[in-house]
């Protein structure tokens, strides 16, 4: 609808965008910038947030989704601190486990975007623990524990099955006083923790992504799967918040 009434306008338009921060399109967001019929094109490619290493990683990225332009970044700009300010995650559930673990080193945790949405997840995970169903969106569907369990124990419910492993180990009492700790503001913390989807449009000095974000996979012809383009945007997305030093696990950098 906005897209319509900007077309209808009779003074000049400019839009401004990365077609390749869309990640949520499993929300129904279109990408505003595939739409946008333009008489002219301009492309920024420097980034002044980091430098060539951090460019580099992103360009494999963009490559796969088939952009044959690639983005630049600061000379000057180097990975060298060994720290990571920002702990970023794909799913909230890797996020409850990096928060704990955070938590026992004995830093001081600031979740991006508030505690409401790893709280309410908890809190409707403990409503299947006493046999009570869900109204939470992702966990509609689960009568009871045994059938969360089930779920999770399965090759579609990977992000839950941290969920369960670490409520087995901590109790959901425990998780719930692990979030409540994270309520604070984000400049008195040691580390900043976030999903993806919540640190689009942030950006810290040294990152360290999670080992949850999602490998490409091919088709029997070789082709990549158009439907992970998503995870390809996601991982763009995170990739490019860092500043100074950008750590990626061991499975990011084996299909990168």
């Amino acid at each position: 609808m906005v897209l319509e009434v900007l077309r209808q306008q009779r003074c000049q338009v400019v839009f401004v965008g990365d077609r390749y921060q869309q990640i949520y399109e499993w929300r129904g967001a279109v990408n505003a910038m595939e739409y946008a019929n333009a008489n002219h094109d301009a492309y920024l490619t420097e980034s002044f947030r980091f430098g060539p290493e951090t460019a580099r990683t992103a360009n494999k990225i963009l490559h796969r989704l088939q952009e044959t332009r690639s983005i630049v970044g600061v000379a000057g700009k180097s990975l060298r601190s060994k720290t990571s300010r920002a702990i970023i995650s794909r799913t909230n559930a890797v996020l409850v486990d990096a928060l704990i673990e955070q938590l026992n080193a004995g830093e001081k945790t600031y979740l991006e975007g508030g505690a409401s949405e790893l709280k309410q997840l908890l809190l409707a995970i403990q409503q299947i623990i006493f046999g009570r169903p869900s109204d939470l969106p992702e966990l509609f569907g689960f009568r009871d524990w045994k059938s969360f369990v089930s779920f999770a124990n399965s090759d579609q419910g990977l992000e839950y099955r941290t969920v369960f492993r670490l409520i087995g180990r901590y109790t959901i009492e425990k998780l719930l006083d692990a979030v409540d700790q994270s309520k604070g503001i984000e400049e008195s913390a040691t580390i900043t923790l976030s999903t993806t989807h919540r640190a689009k449009g942030r950006e810290w000095d040294d990152i360290y992504l999670a080992d949850d974000f999602k490998r490409p996979e091919k088709d029997m012809s070789g082709s990549e799967i158009l439907n992970l383009h998503e995870e390809l945007r996601i991982a763009y997305v995170a990739v490019t918040r860092a500043r100074r030093s950008l750590r990626i696990p061991d499975s990011m950098a084996s299909w990168l």
